[in-house]
């Protein structure tokens, strides 16, 4: 099974639309979105949705569970951070082993407040992943 996070945008929302249209990935895509009404065109294509709370560890550890996947497609909300830093620790509790982070380039150095959150969403990665297999695109 495999997790896209941020469904409802841009991101998780494309690269859920193009699995989706693969025979191999049909009953094998969990979506979270904070707002599932939002998704509803994933789901009518065989994705399951997860509403997702970014504070409740609990409620994490669920929908990471049996995930041997997870796409992070990060939100563009203000706490885009501590939310993704959230499922990340979900994902290393429940030994999730291979995790692609969506970023961009030039986060380095970079002054913009969008990029340098992408950079410490990052490093927060790379430190709670330690020995899965992860990968930042």
């Amino acid at each position: 099974m495999l997790l896209i996070t941020s469904g409802e945008y841009y991101a998780g929302q494309s690269l859920a639309l193009q699995l989706l249209q693969q025979p191999e990935f049909q009953g094998k895509v969990r979506v979270s979105c904070r707002d599932t009404s939002r998704c509803e065109n994933l789901r009518k294509l065989g994705a399951e949705l997860v509403q997702i709370d970014h504070q409740n560890q609990q409620q994490l550890e669920k929908i990471v569970h049996g995930i041997q996947y997870i796409v992070l497609a990060v939100d563009p909300e203000d706490d885009c951070v501590s939310s993704t830093e959230n499922i990340v620790r979900a994902a290393a509790q429940a030994q999730v082993k291979n995790v692609i982070i969506l970023s961009q380039n030039g986060v380095e150095g970079s002054q913009q407040k969008r990029l340098r959150e992408l950079l410490e969403i990052e490093q927060r990665c790379q430190k709670h992943l330690g020995n899965s297999n992860w990968v930042i695109l």
